[in-house]
């Protein structure tokens, strides 16, 4: 564990949360790239994304990475999920901001209280149908890395 304190402390180098020039995380502007970091192969297929990457989990909420904002961090923060989860990624799917918020409802919100440059997207519908919809709206948006 010791090794992966050591990564996000230079990860973070900075830009540390400890930091008192710190002042919460950034808005996230429409351009920007997110990564759904994928560690299921029913989640992506040969050519692509399927709706079930993009569902929302029991809170709500679909978790991504501001893949625009790591930059170099980019590889260092997915092999750091990889040991917390205790999984590979086998797969990224890639979306923008704003494809994501040109759907009704559908907000990225930074969310770092983990994870620098970590987002949720919040605001699906109670509806499981309508968040299937808009899952595989996302889906047909995103591409695959």
């Amino acid at each position: 564990m010791g090794k992966i304190k050591e990564l996000l402390k230079a990860i973070s180098k900075g830009c540390s949360h400890d930091s008192k020039s710190y002042l919460g995380p950034l808005p996230i502007a429409p351009e920007e790239t997110l990564a759904r970091f994928l560690f299921q192969s029913r989640h992506f297929s040969k050519t692509g994304i399927k709706q079930a990457a993009f569902l929302p989990a029991r809170n709500m909420e679909t978790s991504v990475f501001r893949k625009t904002r790591l930059g170099q961090a980019y590889s260092a923060t997915k092999k750091v999920i990889e040991d917390e989860r205790k999984m590979t990624i086998k797969a990224v799917a890639l979306i923008t901001a704003g494809d994501v918020e040109k759907e009704e409802h559908l907000v990225v919100k930074p969310e770092e209280s983990d994870h620098r440059w970590h987002a949720n997207i919040i605001g699906w519908p109670e509806n499981k149908h309508e968040q299937k919809q808009l899952a595989l709206i996302l889906a047909n948006c995103a591409t695959k890395e």
